[in-house]
């Protein structure tokens, strides 16, 4: 399988179009309705966004503006799990529509939003590569009534004959992940019983798995549908992707998480818009 890092730095695009957690089996299955073109399966270098922009873009990428829904990619200095990482530094520049176009009321960046501002920059920036990151269809999901955040501690018990890993885990949860890897590290904690519920889980609870999966499909067909609409105002190459994929209750697990070895996670859509 071809890495998709390898498809980036080629930029054989003038457009390149994440959509946020987009898994390469839902998106194979609807696609077609919306947009024509060559697919095929890559293989991410990251199983979350943070993972995925470090060994994504590890040099500098002066030829490419990138315009981000998502807060991991910002224009600020930023500190991941295992080392410092200048997001700013590695593109030209990055317009943070996370910042400026955030939308409360359903807790992310709307698709139009993001379309609009991509369109403003191709204007701009007309001698420049564009990349465009969208947040669906990552939770939030717009079909379904918001479900209140809750902050608590990821850690709720753990025995005392668990020092060490009680340790790794006050270090960062990123550090236990990169250990031992990230779907390992979700079932060692249940194994604990140390509960750490995710976001997705509760909307599962709450509404059931079918409902779950078919919020997430509605999600990839609303920014399928602002993706249509923005390939046909584009000029030039455009080229759909994703940074990782996204679990959905398989064998209980959920979201995605980084150092995960799986192929829902790693293995995401490379559609080559037709011209």
């Amino acid at each position: 399988m071809e890495k998709q890092k390898k498809l980036i730095e080629k930029k054989d695009w003038d457009c390149l179009i994440i959509l946020d957690a987009c898994r390469y089996d839902y998106f194979k299955e609807v696609y077609t309705d919306y947009l024509k073109g060559e697919l095929r399966k890559v293989l991410s270098a990251g199983s979350n966004t943070t993972e995925w922009k470090k060994n994504t873009f590890d040099k500098k990428q002066e030829d490419i503006v990138y315009i981000s829904a998502n807060p991991q990619i910002r224009s600020i200095s930023d500190k991941t799990k295992k080392l410092e990482y200048n997001t700013g530094y590695h593109f030209h520049e990055i317009i943070d529509i996370w910042k400026q176009d955030w939308n409360e009321n359903f807790g992310t960046v709307l698709p139009s939003d993001v379309s609009k501002v991509t369109r403003h920059a191709r204007i701009k920036y007309m001698n420049k590569k564009l990349i465009a990151h969208f947040m669906q269809p990552h939770y939030p999901y717009l079909s379904l009534d918001p479900i209140e955040e809750k902050n608590k501690n990821l850690i709720t018990k753990i025995k005392n004959n668990h020092s060490l890993l009680k340790f790794l885990y006050s270090r960062g949860r990123g550090v236990l992940d990169w250990l031992v890897g990230g779907v390992l590290s979700e079932k060692l904690m249940d194994s604990l019983r140390i509960k750490r519920e995710r976001v997705e889980e509760r909307v599962a609870k709450k509404y059931g798995k079918e409902t779950l999966k078919k919020a997430y499909l509605n999600n990839l067909k609303t920014v399928l549908k602002e993706v249509k609409n923005l390939s046909d105002r584009l000029p030039g190459k455009i080229v759909v992707t994703s940074d990782h994929g996204e679990f959905l209750g398989e064998n209980g697990v959920y979201a995605h998480m980084p150092y995960a070895n799986s192929s829902i996670l790693k293995e995401v859509p490379w559609l080559k818009i037709r011209e």
